[in-house]
């Protein structure tokens, strides 16, 4: 093989690992150590995991979430498509999470437009539950707070 053609496919090579990361869809998975990290919306990633002092989740993320952060949010209209397995300070889903959440936190708030769909175990010294909870909740926490509707679906399922 000649320079020129092994120089061809270098720069052929540099070129299309250029256009790929520019060229918004699924990007690799977000790892590491640091300060925080955001998925955009509109930004679709394969995994979050790590150790961050924030993670937000505005966009996809088609795997799972797996961590250590002091805060970990999912605003409306983010999707984790796999499960959610963290320990953070504070956890506050306001999107979707298609998987199932295990977590231990300072707090849990899962807002009226939060989703769970799978199952729900969680450890914290505060938990606010206004969304919804498809499937099981198992729940270990000093303080307790059901949404009106919440307490009302709890109340005929004793």
């Amino acid at each position: 093989m000649s320079v020129e053609s092994t120089q061809r496919r270098v720069l052929t090579v540099l070129i299309a690992v250029v256009v790929v990361s520019i060229v918004p869809g699924v990007g690799a998975a977000q790892s590491g150590v640091g300060d925080s990290t955001v998925i955009e919306s509109g930004e679709s990633v394969s995994d979050v995991s790590g150790v961050y002092g924030v993670i937000i989740i505005e966009g996809t993320v088609t795997g799972d979430v797996s961590g250590v952060a002091g805060n970990i949010v999912v605003r409306n209209g983010g999707v984790v498509e796999g499960d959610f397995e963290a320990a953070a300070g504070n956890i506050r889903i306001a999107g979707t999470v298609q998987g199932t959440v295990s977590t231990g936190a300072g707090s849990i708030y899962l807002t009226e437009s939060g989703l769970v769909e799978g199952d729900f175990d969680v450890g914290a010294g505060d938990v606010r539950i206004e969304g919804t909870i498809r499937e099981d909740a198992q729940i270990g926490a000093e303080t307790i707070r059901l949404g009106e509707a919440q307490a009302k679906s709890a109340a005929t399922h004793r």
